[in-house]
């Protein structure tokens, strides 16, 4: 009934549910349709008749994030990315379906999608920082009016700061900790500075507000040597490498997290071309290259989900940790390139596991060998993505590489084998615990 393939059914929803006793029946059921339909059928479905837009909007998940770039810095494309990352979940009107929610970004002076129902929609707000979010409320509330079907009236900006559920972001991550006289009672996601996750390394810190805990910490550079990260409540942590003074910073947090997100990096011992021969071998500009250790499974025996990006060199390091965590159910994301031979290290069993296959270094061969290895590791879901990451100039010859190997995968995959296949310009990541693997 909901398929895209049978658009003038949806609409013709308005006489199939044109009495009360089937409305009643759709509020309950809305919760689970917008979960379970397409983004797409999903605006077709608001568009039957007010009441089912209505109900839909009444079970959406969505966060407002507030981007304070210039509507001409940046492209549609690049905004949306930016507040996926802010807002940890697919953004508007890219995702599949709301399910895990979505990240709508949003600038002083562009609309709100008109096919919901603001009043109605319990819609939260992530942002660079509490500051960000104050002076957008005045835009944010004139969008909101023109979205409303009622004249409910507009939120203070205190009221709005209780809606905030993200703050910071991968290009400006915070740099203090949140002001302790906000209320912020539904903030999970923070991007900080290794200055305000490390909160007890200087005594001039703030210190972290007292009772503030939040569930996603992602932070940016390398912890200080003797300092502790001191946030409550974290099950998912972002790490820029594993330093040895960043994880021990964190131990304390180790045995209660879910999910640990590592930042690709440079390793040590490793030049460029622009090394500079009076600073040695192996030195990066003003800074020496840091040295990374592999973590300690036993302190991450929680641990269910790992993102990381496994090449030659990161294998080196994290190959041994990813065979000692006992609750793992998804990895990502390791980068098979020209050859095959590095799938034999995948464990078998997982929920999920993400394999890029880096063009244009990979034949037919190659993905052949991809292929081979699915049986052994017996994943619920093997997530193959022809990654391009910017090294094809020629779109066309870009066009016949995804042709030919979507082809390839696609065909295995109506053999019965647990295969997703995707193309994308970076690599992609394992699906985070909060949605269900697609």
């Amino acid at each position: 009934l909901f398929s895209s393939a049978s658009a003038p059914t949806v609409f013709g929803l308005r006489r199939a549910i044109s009495s009360q006793h089937a409305m009643s029946w759709f509020d309950i059921a809305a919760p689970r349709f917008v979960s379970a339909l397409h983004t797409r059928d999903l605006r077709h479905c608001a568009l039957a008749c007010h009441s089912m837009r209505l109900a839909l909007s009444c079970a959406l998940d969505v966060v407002v994030v507030v981007l304070e770039l210039e509507p001409s810095s940046s492209s549609w494309l690049g905004l949306c990315a930016l507040a996926a990352d802010i807002a940890g979940r697919e953004a508007y009107p890219f995702a599949d379906s709301n399910c895990g929610g979505w990240a709508l970004p949003w600038q002083p002076g562009l609309p709100l999608p008109l096919c919901f129902d603001w009043s109605a929609c319990a819609w939260r707000v992530a942002g660079s920082s509490v500051g960000s979010v104050l002076a957008a409320v005045p835009q944010l509330q004139a969008s909101l009016a023109r979205a409303r079907d009622s004249g409910a009236p507009n939120e203070e900006p205190l009221q709005i700061l209780e809606r905030v559920v993200a703050l910071g972001s991968p290009r400006v991550p915070l740099t203090v900790p949140p002001p302790p006289d906000v209320r912020l009672p539904r903030l999970r996601r923070i991007w900080a500075s290794a200055a305000a996750a490390a909160t007890e390394a200087a005594a001039a810190s703030p210190g972290w507000p007292e009772g503030l805990s939040v569930a996603e910490l992602l932070i940016q550079g390398d912890l200080p040597a003797g300092s502790r990260v001191a946030i409550p409540g974290v099950r998912l942590l972002g790490l820029d490498g594993t330093v040895p003074e960043s994880l021990a910073a964190v131990d304390h947090l180790a045995p209660g997290l879910l999910e640990l997100d590592i930042s690709p990096t440079e390793f040590d011992g490793v030049a460029d071309d622009d090394s500079d021969p009076d600073l040695g071998p192996g030195w990066f500009g003003d800074e020496p290259p840091r040295m990374h250790v592999a973590p300690d499974p036993a302190r991450f025996v929680g641990l269910q989900r790992l993102q990381a990006s496994f090449d030659g060199q990161s294998l080196v390091i994290l190959g041994a940790f990813v065979h000692h965590l006992p609750a793992l159910r998804r990895l990502g994301t390791l980068h098979v390139c020209g050859t095959a031979a590095v799938m034999a290290w995948l464990p078998s069993g997982l929920e999920e596991c993400v394999v890029a296959v880096d063009a244009p270094a990979c034949d037919d061969a190659c993905v052949q060998g991809v292929l081979a290895q699915t049986p052994r590791l017996q994943a619920q879901r093997l997530h193959v993505c022809l990654a391009e990451e910017g090294c094809w100039s020629d779109a066309a010859l870009w066009q016949s590489f995804c042709t030919a190997r979507t082809a390839l995968l696609q065909g295995s995959e109506s053999q019965g084998l647990p295969l997703r296949v995707s193309i994308k310009d970076f690599p992609a990541e394992s699906t985070p615990l909060c949605r269900p693997v697609p």
